[in-house]
């Protein structure tokens, strides 16, 4: 076999460093163009950070206006609170001055000071329902002028308008009053006095108003009408 021939070569510093330098710049921007691609594939686009910017400035001014409603809903609350509680208050007025309106009739005509004949007046009807049956407790007022001084007695009854059947009709107080108080209800009095009985009214039978009448003993009789819903609302 041939002898192999080998070749020694001297080793050549500048060109090792050359090679190495360009080894070392490809790498390197091998990194700035690996950078380069990471940075552009994960910034955010720009009409993209704009939505963001404009979903949260929507957001807030959701936050806004939820919260105007609540603080608008709750006044209204209040204020129809207070719109009711004045109302009630009204109506509470009302009925107090028509307390006292009656109460100023009632004792300016026991004093005598109005312009009314003298004498003895029927003042006002109350009838309170009993429950459980179909009956009333009845309470008349009666009065008498002071101008007049002296005691009236004798008794009261009541009879009652309303509709029985589809057809008109009326009943008396011997048809409403229990047996020991057919006769009428006793009075005596100088100034003033309430006198109370007892009515039951038949079956079917629908009342709309309630006549009094007043039989002074050796005197003319008085009578005056109210209607059933008057009696029933009078604080008499």
């Amino acid at each position: 076999m041939p002898t192999p021939r080998y070749e020694v070569r001297a080793l050549d510093p500048l060109a090792l460093r050359r090679r190495r330098l360009l080894l070392g710049l490809a790498w390197g921007l091998g990194m700035i163009v690996v950078a380069s691609l990471t940075w552009a594939l994960t910034r955010p686009p720009a009409d993209l950070a704009a939505r963001a910017a404009a979903a949260e400035s929507l957001r807030r001014d959701n936050a806004a206006l939820k919260q105007q409603l609540a603080v608008l809903t709750r006044s209204r609350q209040i204020t129809r609170i207070a719109t009711d509680a004045l109302r009630r208050s009204l109506a509470d007025r009302d009925e107090e001055i028509a307390g006292l309106r009656t109460d100023l009739a009632f004792y300016t005509r026991l004093t005598g000071g109005s312009a009314q004949r003298a004498g003895l007046a029927v003042q006002g009807l109350k009838l309170s329902p009993i429950a459980g049956a179909h009956a009333y407790a009845v309470t008349i007022t009666l009065t008498q002028s002071v101008r007049r001084g002296e005691t009236s007695q004798g008794r009261a009854s009541l009879s009652v308008e309303g509709v029985r059947g589809g057809r008109a009709a009326q009943l008396a107080w011997s048809d409403l009053a229990p047996p020991p108080a057919r006769a009428g209800l006793p009075f005596a009095f100088k100034y003033f006095q309430q006198v109370q009985g007892m009515l039951v009214l038949p079956a079917g039978f629908v009342p709309s108003r309630a006549i009094v009448s007043v039989q002074p003993d050796g005197g003319a009789a008085v009578s005056r009408s109210f209607s059933w819903s008057a009696a029933l609302k009078s604080p008499e």
